[in-house]
């Protein structure tokens, strides 16, 4: 939702993706203003939210010690 909303208030943001400069991109959300696909359109909603549910190994090694 946060791309959306400050490309509607008309707030100027960038953020890397890939390594390439983006204008409609930040963290997982999508500017719904783009023709960039977002998650729900790329994976379904059930698809998303089992991708967001994987266990990640990297995330697990920044938080158990």
């Amino acid at each position: 939702m946060t791309p959306t909303i400050l490309n509607a208030m008309g707030v100027s943001f960038s953020s890397l993706d890939q390594g390439k400069v983006s204008h409609t991109k930040m963290g997982l959300g999508r500017s719904l203003y783009s023709d960039d696909e977002n998650l729900i359109c790329r994976y379904g909603q059930d698809g998303l939210i089992k991708k967001l549910n994987e266990r990640s190994l990297f995330y697990l090694s920044l938080h158990i010690r």
